[in-house]
């Protein structure tokens, strides 16, 4: 069996004890939090399919972005990795519609960025512009960001880029 058969079959089983439990339940609502759940677990099952199919190494860097964005409801995504030069170079940029991002809208917050190039370690803020290390970051103020996710690319304790 292969791993897309694989993955079929784990969203097959899951969504006949979907099923299932419509029945057991006659008709009563299912939990919106189990529902949302489910719903999650089945995107993060195809976003691993979809990135375990053969592709070529840009549309596989497109997906993780797309995927990114769609599992965090985010309105953008970067994707950088460090060149043989040891700078990052931005690898790709996208919308929430998937479409590449050019000029104007691909700005991005340095401070967050060189954040987690310090420490190698991911950065997750709900509100940024309250958080005492960035409140005075002008780029935060002149993007307008609220929410902001950085996550460090590695293989092994090798740091690749950042998403």
């Amino acid at each position: 069996m292969n791993t897309k058969d694989d993955f079929s079959s784990i969203i097959n089983n899951y969504d006949k004890k979907i099923e299932r439990l419509k029945k057991e339940t006659k008709g009563e609502k299912i939990s919106d939090d189990f529902v949302k759940e489910y719903n999650y677990f089945r995107s993060l099952l195809e976003i691993t399919r979809s990135i375990n199919a053969p592709r070529d190494f840009n549309q596989l860097l497109e997906l993780i972005v797309d995927s990114a964005i769609m599992l965090t409801n985010a309105e953008r995504g970067f994707l950088m990795l460090f060149r043989k030069d040891g700078n990052l170079e931005f690898r790709v940029t996208r919308n929430i519609n998937k479409k590449t991002l050019e000029g104007e809208e691909f700005k991005i917050s340095r401070s967050v960025v060189n954040q987690v190039l310090a420490t190698s370690e991911s950065l997750f803020l709900s509100a940024i512009y309250k958080d005492k290390k960035f409140k005075i970051s002008e780029s935060i103020e002149a993007l307008g960001l609220r929410m902001v996710m950085c996550v460090p690319l590695k293989a092994k304790d090798h740091l690749l880029g950042l998403i």
